[in-house]
């Protein structure tokens, strides 16, 4: 008989850009300070979209310092 363990994934929250769940491995915390959080995946490819501009909040508009 095979077995199978299945690890739990805890979410942390809900990714502002595509709406899934985070989890703490793929985890991205707004780096403005807003307390918006990103797969870090989705972040990544924001920035790239951004081209680098990343001085605000995808999400808010938040401004960081």
């Amino acid at each position: 008989k095979k077995v199978e363990l299945v690890q739990e994934q805890v979410v942390t929250a809900t990714c502002g850009i595509c709406q899934g769940p985070v989890t703490p491995e793929v985890r991205k915390d707004c780096p403005n300070g807003c307390g918006h959080v990103f797969h870090t995946g989705c972040y990544q490819a924001w920035v790239a979209v951004a081209r680098g501009n990343v001085r605000y909040c995808p999400i808010c508009n938040a401004q960081g310092a």
